[in-house]
C-alpha cells in the first residue's frame, strides 16, 4: 500500500476590507448614548460624568448582579464598606438609585390597588353611564 503525503493547506489571507469588517465586529466598543442626558454610556465601567444621575441610573438597571451584590455588601457591611470599596460618589448613586426603585414599587402598587378598587365598586354598584341612560335621552 503506497503512503500518501498529507496535503498542507495554507490559511487564505484575510484582505484589508475582511480584516475591518472582523474588527468592527468583534473588537470594537460600543458606547450608547442615554437618552436624558446625551452623554455615552460605556457598558462595562462605571459613568465617566460620575454625577450625572441619569447615566447611573442607566448603569445600574443594566447591571443587575452588580446591584445585588451591592444591596447585599450595603446591609451586611453596611456604608463605610462600600465607600473603602467603591467610592463616595458610587454608594450615594446606589442609594438614590434604590430609593427610586423603591418609590416607583410603591407607585405602581398603589396603582393596582387603586384599579382593583375601582373595578369592586364599578361591579358592585349602579352602572354608572352608557348605553342605557342614552338610549332614555333620545325622542321618538
Amino acid at each position: 500500500m503506497p503512503e500518501t503525503e498529507p496535503v498542507s493547506v495554507q490559511p487564505q489571507q484575510l484582505t484589508e476590507l475582511q480584516f475591518r469588517e472582523l474588527r468592527g465586529k468583534y473588537f470594537t466598543v460600543r458606547h450608547y448614548r442615554v437618552k436624558p442626558c446625551n452623554h455615552l454610556l460605556d457598558q462595562i465601567n462605571e459613568p465617566t460624568f460620575r454625577n450625572c444621575e441619569n447615566c447611573w441610573f442607566t448603569f445600574f438597571s443594566s447591571h443587575g448582579e452588580l446591584v445585588q451584590v451591592t444591596d447585599k455588601a450595603m446591609q451586611e457591611q453596611g456604608a463605610p464598606f462600600l465607600d473603602k470599596m467603591r467610592g463616595c460618589t458610587y454608594r450615594k448613586m446606589f442609594c438614590r438609585y434604590m430609593s427610586t426603585l423603591a418609590r416607583l414599587k410603591r407607585e405602581q402598587d398603589g396603582k393596582e390597588t387603586g384599579i382593583a378598587e375601582e373595578e369592586n365598586r364599578t361591579v358592585e354598584g349602579a352602572p354608572t353611564s352608557g348605553i342605557e341612560t342614552r338610549a332614555d335621552s333620545v325622542e321618538m
